[in-house]
């Protein structure tokens, strides 16, 4: 059964294609009437310039020439051309009539001669029709005789001789040969017309199907795809924009199928983390509940401090799906980078004072461009606060100006990443380092997203963790 896609393109195909075949059919017909009847024309005036020519000839042997005075002697000439016959000639025009006559001995009045079909019997006023010849570009004329439509030309002799005879050859075609002509190739025309649509409407069928198949698989893929089968993957390979598009279809597959993936071990992260502060909530608020304590503000301190724990971890989820559903809005503004690094640094600086950890960054003076401050604010906590938490001793803090970006890098001297995190991170799927949740570097890489920019992590050549942000310094978001 036929898409509606490929109906659509079948139908539209082929009333193109008629529409086209219907023009040229009448444009061919009207060019194939004009040219048939010029055609026609012209060999009905060749045809009787030949028979002109030779009826000129053969009266030409009948005429007796003086012996003593050496002129002609035209007074025999009736008696010599009574049986008269045409000399046979090749005829182009098969329906074509052709008339010889001759004067009679005043000169004006004329009488058939020889009449290629003995029964045609017409009155011929060669006056009329010389008069006619002569308005006309193409020396032919359309008559009508015996109630018959002819084309007709005539060629005629100046009178000669004393007795000014003179000489004319007239030839016709009716009007109906060339009309039954014509009707036959256009019947011919027409029936090669209808072949070709037929032939075309089923290339066009055929083609259709090839371009509606693998958008009909596609279809199929993406219905398994919104259920999160990823199993199967579909290339089309049509070396075309459907091709582009199935590829794009299976990047996407795979990104989704690896987001799942990673949004599971997540989930399985961020359980962990709330598991550990609900059970000491749980396992202090029974120690109270059962009097195991003699003073409730310890154990009630450390059921604020975990309490706060799952709220902050909380909010981060929410604030992480905000950003990964385009809720969040980014409101642009010219800014000094560096006076960003500056703020995020003293927030963060009495955590690595009390850590004994030296924060080292020269400010540089490089251009203002256009970021949400706040959101570049958080996303550098996020990294400075992963920094202090796996570093050492000492966090390296870098800002550097090209052409066209900005680039932030920010490095420890800790233990860095493993391979396989490494390689988890750069296909573009955050987590922290070590059994962290993951949730902070998720927010760092949409914020970044949401800039049009880079997020890249990576180990140093020392082994500790290097996180760089790449700006652009003249694109802006059309994020909301």
């Amino acid at each position: 059964m036929k898409s509606k896609i490929s109906k659509r393109l079948t139908w539209a195909n082929a009333i193109i294609l008629m529409v086209a075949l219907l023009i040229f059919c009448i444009l061919s017909i009207f060019i194939f009437n004009v040219y048939l009847r010029r055609n026609i024309k012209e060999q009905l005036i060749r045809e009787n310039t030949t028979a002109f020519r030779l009826a000129q000839l053969s009266i030409a042997e009948r005429i007796e020439i003086d012996e003593e005075t050496g002129r002609r002697d035209f007074s025999t000439l009736r008696e010599r051309i009574e049986n008269y016959q045409q000399p046979i000639v090749y005829k182009t025009l098969a329906e074509s009539i052709s008339i010889i006559l001759i004067s009679t001995e005043n000169g004006k009045e004329y009488e058939v001669m020889y009449p290629s079909i003995d029964e045609f019997d017409a009155d011929y006023n060669l006056e009329y029709i010389k008069k006619r010849l002569s308005l006309t570009n193409d020396n032919v004329i359309q008559v009508n005789m015996n109630s018959v439509a002819y084309f007709l030309t005539m060629e005629q002799s100046e009178p000669v001789g004393l007795q000014q005879y003179s000489l004319a050859a007239i030839s016709l075609i009716p009007l109906s040969s060339i009309r039954e002509i014509n009707s036959r190739y256009i019947m011919l025309f027409l029936i090669t017309t209808a072949f070709l649509v037929l032939m075309a409407f089923a290339i066009i069928s055929i083609m259709s199907n090839k371009i509606t198949i693998p958008i009909i698989k596609l279809k199929n893929l993406t219905k398994q795809y919104a259920k999160r089968d990823f199993n199967n993957k579909y290339i089309a390979n049509t070396n075309d924009e459907i091709a582009d598009l199935s590829k794009a279809v299976s990047e996407m597959a795979i990104s989704l199928e690896n987001h799942d993936r990673q949004r599971e071990k997540m989930f399985r992260n961020i359980s962990h983390e709330l598991k550990t502060p609900l059970t000491a909530i749980y396992g202090y608020a029974e120690g109270i509940k059962n009097g195991i304590f003699s003073s409730p503000d310890e154990p009630l301190d450390i059921i604020m401090s975990e309490s706060l724990r799952i709220k902050k971890l909380t909010e981060n989820i929410i604030y992480l799906s905000k950003l990964e559903n385009n809720i969040e809005v980014f409101k642009l503004e010219r800014a000094d980078i560096s006076d960003i690094m500056v703020k995020a640094i003293h927030s963060i600086e009495s955590l690595a004072i009390m850590n004994d950890i030296d924060i080292r960054f020269v400010p540089p003076d490089v251009e203002r461009i256009d970021v949400d401050k706040d959101k570049i604010y958080r996303a550098l906590i996020n990294i400075l606060s992963n920094c202090v938490k796996y570093t050492k001793d000492s966090i390296d803090v870098e800002i550097n100006e090209t052409q066209s970006n900005i680039e932030i890098i920010i490095s420890d001297n800790g233990s860095g990443f493993k391979k396989e995190d490494i390689d988890t991170l750069l296909s573009g799927m955050t987590k922290e380092k070590s059994n962290g949740s993951g949730i902070g570097l998720s927010i760092v890489n949409e914020i970044v997203r949401g800039h049009k920019g880079r997020f890249v992590i990576a180990n140093s050549k020392n082994g500790g963790a290097v996180f760089t942000i790449i700006l652009n310094k003249y694109k802006k978001t059309n994020r909301i």
